[in-house]
């Protein structure tokens, strides 16, 4: 099994309605599902490449949120869910890897409502919005935030 190389898609979102997106988007996930863990970095970095912004959440950085700019200046939520197997396979030189699936969700789901501030910022779907202000508050998010980075500064202080 090859290893996979970050291209950059010579794509246009801002040409795209809210449906062809959506189409593209799933496409994309499916391109890099059933491949070797090592894709998970590259689909990372083509969803940057597309987005106004990526982010994932405090204690899981598994699922990446993106604000993606459309048609008619729509700005729209797409999320992806990184899933990994639980059987680890072994590459012909020994490496361990497992195999990467990707799940995508968009606003109407209502299934990912825990989106970063710094996603709802650029969003145009404001009862997506409204949901995620309910459900994660950004005071919340705030607070999980600095536990990370209280976690972080005492593993860097052990460290020392």
């Amino acid at each position: 099994m090859g290893t996979m190389t970050h291209t950059p898609l010579n794509v246009d979102l801002k040409k795209m309605d809210y449906e062809t997106f959506k189409t593209f988007m799933r496409e994309l996930a499916q391109m890099y599902s059933n491949v070797k863990d090592d894709a998970y970095l590259l689909f990372y970095h083509n969803l940057r490449d597309l987005a106004k912004e990526v982010s994932t959440l405090p204690r899981n950085p598994l699922i990446f949120y993106g604000a993606y700019e459309i048609a008619n200046n729509q700005v729209v939520v797409a999320i992806f869910e990184m899933q990994f197997t639980d059987e680890v396979f072994e590459t012909e030189d020994g490496k361990p890897y497992q195999m990467l699936s990707i799940i995508s969700s968009f606003a109407e789901d209502k299934i990912y409502l825990r989106c970063p501030t710094k996603i709802r910022e650029h969003l145009t779907q404001p009862e997506y919005v409204a949901l995620c202000e309910q459900a994660y508050p950004a005071m919340m998010e705030q607070m999980l935030l600095e536990e990370q980075r209280e976690r972080l500064f005492r593993r860097k202080r052990k460290s020392e």
